[in-house]
């Protein structure tokens, strides 16, 4: 299988005795890092559709990092990725791996810094959470999948959701979802958060809550209002993110309706953002209780139109 992404390209080549998959990409860029983001989110997926179905007793899937000779030109070993990853979390500069060595022919122990290694498939320049540029980063990767709009007219809010989460992750931005936290819509169970945004402390930063919307149902947009507001925002967040994908023809009716069942005074910052017609972005500012500080949503509503 082949695969591209603007200069980087790659081919993936099964080898189905030893049941896996071999990865080969021309560069070691921002490219090649979100086409194996790209990559790993679909086998995920792929795996959790086998546990599901319990096909084959199916067994988790395994990502080794390639690691190369000082000029990059012979693999020389193998590591699991996911203990590459434990390392980084841990703080770890380097590991001790063992290789082929290609002058000897014989194993040997290498070390390997932990960040060099990841950097080939980590974009490791986390962003930092600051209101504008989170929204505006938000608002370019929602245009963006307006390109795509013929696939996500069909699909479910977490299908649209795991888009969203592979651009942010990225774009350098660490990020959970399905987080369980807060209290759930009815106020007596523990409630699922669609997305949360990590700073670089690993604690929650921000959050997102996500819907479609095919009308202007007051009481679907009221419902996850109040969620947001009043049920997730456990840890004091200083503000939070409302996405909306819109699957309408009337898409400023809609806008001006959603406005109107949010039942708060919103700031419009749509020009701020983009001069675009199928994005909309305005702001609520809630009052913290027993104190005069508050706390911003950012509502973010893009439109992927109707089935022709």
């Amino acid at each position: 299988m082949f695969i591209k992404l603007n200069g980087c390209q790659g081919v993936i080549i099964a080898d189905e005795p030893n049941q896996c998959i071999e990865v080969y990409l021309s560069h070691h860029d921002d490219n090649a890092r979100n086409l194996l983001q790209w990559l790993r989110s679909n086998l995920e997926k792929i795996e959790q559709s086998q546990i599901n179905a319990s096909q084959n007793k199916s067994l988790p899937y395994k990502e080794e990092v390639a690691l190369f000779c000082d000029k990059h030109l012979k693999v020389v070993g193998y590591v699991n990725y996911s203990r590459v990853e434990r390392a980084s979390n841990t703080g770890k500069e380097s590991i001790s791996l063992e290789i082929l060595n290609p002058d000897t022919g014989e194993i040997d122990d290498r070390d390997y810094n932990v960040e060099s290694l990841l950097g080939l498939y980590q974009n490791n320049q986390k962003q930092k959470l600051e209101i504008s540029k989170t929204t505006k980063f938000l608002v370019n990767t929602l245009l963006r999948l307006t390109d795509v709009r013929a696939k996500i007219i069909n699909e479910e809010e977490d299908d649209i959701n795991d888009r969203l989460r592979e651009s942010l992750i990225s774009g350098g931005y660490s990020v959970t979802d399905q987080s369980r936290g807060g209290f759930s819509g009815s106020g007596k169970g523990v409630g699922e958060r669609d997305l949360i945004l990590l700073d670089e402390y690993g604690q929650q930063a921000t959050m997102i809550e996500a819907m479609i919307l095919k009308s202007a149902v007051q009481k679907t947009i009221g419902s996850h209002y109040k969620k947001l507001v009043n049920n997730y925002n456990t840890q004091g967040n200083k503000f939070d993110f409302m996405i909306i994908y819109a699957k309408v023809k009337n898409f400023e009716n809609l806008w001006k309706n959603y406005q109107k069942h949010i039942n708060q005074p919103m700031d419009l910052l749509s020009r701020k953002y983009s001069d675009k017609q199928n994005i909309k972005v305005g702001v609520t500012e809630i009052l913290i209780e027993d104190s005069d500080e508050t706390r911003q949503v950012i509502h973010i509503m893009v439109n992927f139109g109707v089935k022709p």
